[in-house]
């Protein structure tokens, strides 16, 4: 299993367990955030244009994410509801 993978699962996981919870799940967003801030700087090596590729990542790719998770969550809990009945 690929960092990428290992780190979505612990995500998933956290986001779980903080569903309903409004600070857990703002606690979690801003850890996230500052996770991928890191891994954008790391890879820049530093350089001050770092912020600028990470708003660009967020503003091109998010929205897309966003609603392709979205769709995996609502089919999962309909899967889960067809289950419990």
């Amino acid at each position: 299993m690929s960092a990428a993978d290992r780190i979505e699962r612990l995500c998933i996981s956290e986001a779980a367990q903080a569903c309903g919870d409004t600070d857990a799940s703002s606690e979690l967003t801003m850890g996230v955030a500052s996770a991928l801030a890191a891994v954008i700087a790391v890879s820049l090596a530093g350089r001050p244009d770092a912020s600028d590729r990470l708003a660009r990542v967020i503003a091109d790719g998010l929205p897309e994410m966003v609603a392709k998770r979205a769709q995996a969550v609502r089919l999962y809990m309909q899967d889960e509801a067809r289950t419990v009945q």
